[in-house]
């Protein structure tokens, strides 16, 4: 690595292209950073001062550079900074030559900073930023007018902001050119195969936009590999995965990775944490095995179509996105890991499609009535956390049965009678969910679905606070307090295209009118069409009729009380009271999704090797490993992988460790080694191809690990 201060525009004034790597962002800076570099400059020029500093560029050769060829390399950090002012440049250029003005020729401008004069076609161009902003970029530094340039349009909108900038400010543009001559920066140049430019990256702070934790891991992934597999791992994974974000909050795609990461690992991230997790995750295979990079990228492709038909409703199947949609109303983004590894079933024909649907009306079900019930929400993300590996999947439906009916705290599904209780007499209408209840209460059991959207929920008995004497009257001497207690209940509310015409109306002209309820076609207002009066005994009956229909439409999952008790004797009530319940033992289910085939494979061999020498050895799984043990201890761990081989920790006593690490060596498998004062862990990466080479030797190791723990 080579670092070296300069001035900005003699940096950009040598003969290179720097080149923007397709995995980093696009130009992202608004209106906000433009202004404070314009800022930086005019204070330059209207202060006097020698000099501003704007922070570092690095960049890495792509390849060899000859002698007297245009130097090609790789921008790692600077590309916002260098697209804003060589778009300054070229504005500057242009006013310079509409105005006539003297102190420097548009062509130098051009020439010097902005295009490489003496070359043609793809090597003109000083700066090639990523595909999608390439094409803008060009077409402004060469006049080219476009009427609309999509949602792409922060170079566009920097253009406009930087020429009407210029042609109001009151210091001269000589002054202003001289401004940005004072620019200076700090040039990191890297080697390639030499440096880390992802760590390099990581410690850099320059002025601009934070990356989201999506830009980091994707900076992570790519930019350590050649420039061809950068290219092939993008647009084959990264582009159709950003794809399926497009037009959503940002944020959202980091909310993902949040979610993945929380199914692999079976630990919630910190969303300001998410790419440290990330790194965590995957950096043994990373610094052992560059192909596992192509086969991660996949899989987070594959979860971000799952992703995408969850939470953005993408989904084909209509049943399917019926219920997505459903959840999506509620709010229950907690449940998005979970039901990544339940689509991953469904995609893998492990469960239905009818179990499938089964399963998301139970959870539908026992979000929306703990919401109405008031059951605090802040262990649900622990809840799915555990349901993730609790269930099992070969018989889904009955175990998530059970999981769901076995607490009856904080994580408790609450019964039939509680929910009937507190849904008659709840505040439904300033209750978040109000439309939604409506909207399930009207479609129950109906072919044709009515859009709740079209219409407003009415009152029947009327908001207003100085009741009509029409309606004081029909509710008799006590109106105000049934007014105060009726008001927003279940009983009272109903749906309508016809709000402003009923008014304050009294009952029976609401009844009866041209739209009234008596030629309502909505199902929650058959009932009124046959009713002479409303009062509290109508809303309360109306109210009792509904919630009976709510039981079936958020139905308790019946399990049979003699199986629940089995569940329940083993401490569920007791450990629901807990802050947190332990989640280390897990389901050999469990490794099966999280490693690939080839890893267990070899794992599975490496375990025949040990059970030969001892058959009495026992195997444990954890979420964070895959253990073996003797009657006395743990003393192999496995650590499952993604790609074609199985981390495996060894333990010897002190005494036999020096012995073990030497043939280790030998045998060009000895990873890292962590001592105390009782005993050595050996950590050894292992392919398939060592155990057929070195089984003789792998078993006189295990054989002394074998001794060593008994």
């Amino acid at each position: 690595m080579k670092a070296d201060d300069t001035y900005f525009l003699r940096f950009l004034q040598t003969d290179q292209q720097l080149i923007v790597p397709m995995y980093q962002r696009n130009y992202s800076w608004n209106i906000t950073q433009c202004r404070q570099l314009w800022r930086d400059i005019y204070n330059l020029a209207k202060k006097g001062k020698a000099e501003h500093f704007l922070g570092s560029i690095v960049f890495i050769s792509e390849s060899v550079h000859l002698p007297g060829a245009i130097n090609r390399v790789l921008l790692i950090d600077g590309q916002q900074r260098i697209a804003s002012i060589i778009l300054l440049l070229h504005i500057l250029g242009k006013i310079v030559e509409e105005k006539n003005l003297s102190f420097i020729s548009k062509e130098k401008i051009y020439n010097y900073y902005i295009f490489n004069q003496n070359e043609t076609g793809e090597l003109r161009y000083k700066l090639i930023l990523a595909k999608k902003d390439n094409e803008i970029f060009r077409n402004l530094l060469n006049n080219i007018k476009v009427l609309d340039y999509g949602e792409d349009k922060n170079l566009s909108n920097a253009y406009d902001f930087f020429y009407n900038t210029i042609n109001m400010s009151k210091i001269d543009l000589e002054r202003i050119f001289n401004s940005i001559q004072k620019l200076s920066v700090v040039i990191i140049a890297l080697k390639q195969g030499i440096d880390k430019p992802q760590m390099i990256f990581e410690s850099l702070n320059s002025r601009g936009l934070d990356l989201t934790e999506n830009d980091l891991i994707r900076n992570y992934i790519l930019m350590d590999l050649e420039l061809s597999q950068q290219e092939k791992i993008y647009n084959a994974y990264w582009y159709p995965m950003e794809r399926n974000f497009q037009g959503e909050d940002p944020v959202k795609f980091d909310r993902f990775f949040r979610d993945y990461l929380t199914l692999k690992t079976l630990t919630i991230p910190k969303l300001n944490e998410i790419f440290n997790d990330f790194k965590e995750f995957t950096e043994d295979e990373f610094s052992y095995n560059k192909n596992i990079i192509e086969e991660l990228a996949a899989d987070l492709l594959k979860f971000s179509n799952y992703y995408a038909k969850i939470a953005f409703l993408k989904e084909k199947d209509k049943e399917l996105k019926n219920k997505f949609e459903y959840l999506k109303q509620l709010d229950v983004k907690v449940v998005y890991p979970f039901l990544l590894g339940i689509y991953d079933d469904y995609e893998n024909k492990v469960i239905t499609k009818e179990d499938f649907l089964t399963v998301l009306n139970y959870i539908e079900s026992y979000v929306f009535r703990r919401s109405i019930c008031g059951v605090p929400t802040n262990s649900l993300n622990k809840t799915f956390l555990i349901m993730i590996q609790d269930i099992d999947k070969k018989n889904i439906v009955d175990s998530l049965k059970i999981f769901l009916t076995k607490w009856k705290k904080y994580r408790r599904f609450p019964t039939d009678v509680e929910f009937k209780n507190e849904l008659l007499i709840k505040d439904v209408y300033r209750f978040g969910n109000s439309k939604y209840l409506l909207d399930k209460l009207e479609n129950f059991e109906r072919k044709e679905k009515v859009n709740i959207d079209d219409y407003t929920i009415e009152h029947i008995m009327p908001q207003k606070e100085d009741l009509t004497d029409q309606w004081r009257k029909e509710l008799g001497s006590n109106w105000k307090e049934i007014h105060e207690n009726f008001l927003h209940t279940l009983g009272n509310l109903t749906i309508t295209g016809y709000n402003s015409k009923y008014g304050y109306k009294p009952y029976l002209e609401k009844r009866n009118m041209e739209g009234g309820f008596g030629e309502s076609p909505f199902k929650l207002n058959k009932m009124l069409g046959n009713l002479d009066k409303w009062n509290d005994i109508e809303i309360n009956k109306r109210g009792t009729f509904l919630t009976e229909i709510a039981l079936k439409v958020w139905p308790f999952p019946e399990v049979p009380k003699e199986i629940l008790d089995k569940f329940q004797a083993k401490g569920a009530d007791e450990a629901d009271d807990e802050a947190d319940i332990k989640t280390d033992y897990v389901s050999e289910d469990y490794w099966k999704k999280r490693a690939s085939l080839k890893s267990l494979e070899i794992m599975n061999r490496f375990i025949e090797i040990a059970m030969e020498l001892n058959e009495n050895l026992a195997i444990t799984y954890n979420k964070n490993h895959i253990a073996l043990k003797t009657s006395k201890r743990n003393f192999i761990w496995f650590h499952p992988r993604m790609g074609n081989y199985n981390y495996i920790g060894i333990r010897f006593n002190l005494e036999s460790a020096t012995d073990i690490k030497n043939k280790l060596e030998e045998l060009k498998l000895l990873r890292k080694e962590d001592t105390t004062e009782r005993y050595t862990i050996f950590y050894i990466p292992i392919e398939e191809v060592h155990i057929e080479k070195n089984k003789n030797s792998l078993k006189k190791i295990i054989n002394q690990a074998i001794a060593d723990s008994s």
